[in-house]
């Protein structure tokens, strides 16, 4: 999980606040964990104990071993951690994550490289998506080497990407209010 924004139009640590009495990160690893057998949170430069205090025993909390100034930075030391196998990327302001959706991303994504939500206008969702992680570890350090460090960018030098048609995700998320995000002061009253 990606938790290591700086959240400068929210003002205030996403991560931290709160929806139904709990903070942001600690909803999207519950549902997270209903999910995976291990939950990495990649919290940047930001205090390890802050993280520790609100989520469950057995979560990982790793501050990026690198830093590209975007979300990749995140998604390259979780990656590096987890070594192969699939892994979802979610980020820490999408309180309202379904368990439901993850579960179909994951089937949607054997025998891909990632299985990446694609809304009508074209635009992807690269940061609610499953990724295998060899082949996108292998094309992070291609995009890099290019200078390219968004990671809309990395989706599109892997090989075999299966892109879910946002409606179909209505299947499991009929809102789709997995996707979300909660980045400014109105986006948070519009959900508390």
């Amino acid at each position: 999980m990606l938790a290591g924004g700086k959240s400068e139009r929210m003002g205030r640590d996403k991560a931290f606040l709160v929806h139904r009495g709990k903070p942001f990160v600690f909803l999207v690893v519950r549902s997270a964990l209903e999910v995976a057998e291990k939950v990495v949170v990649c919290i940047g430069n930001k205090n390890k104990e802050d993280f520790l205090r609100v989520l469950p025993n057995g979560v990982l909390v790793v501050n990026d071993s690198v830093n590209f100034g975007t979300p990749l930075s995140g998604i390259f030391t979780g990656f590096t951690l987890l070594k192969q196998g699939y892994c979802a990327v979610v980020a820490c302001d999408m309180p309202l994550l379904k368990k439901q959706l993850l579960v179909h991303l994951f089937e949607r994504a054997k025998g891909y490289d990632a299985a990446v939500p694609l809304w009508k206008d074209g635009a992807l969702e690269p940061l609610l998506a499953v990724y295998r992680i060899e082949a996108t570890l292998s094309a992070i350090k291609h995009a890099v080497k290019r200078g390219e460090f968004s990671p809309r960018q990395v989706v599109l030098h892997l090989k075999n990407v299966r892109y879910v048609d946002i409606e179909e995700l209505r299947a499991v998320d009929p809102k789709l209010e997995s996707f979300l995000n909660i980045n400014t002061p109105e986006d948070y009253k519009r959900i508390s």
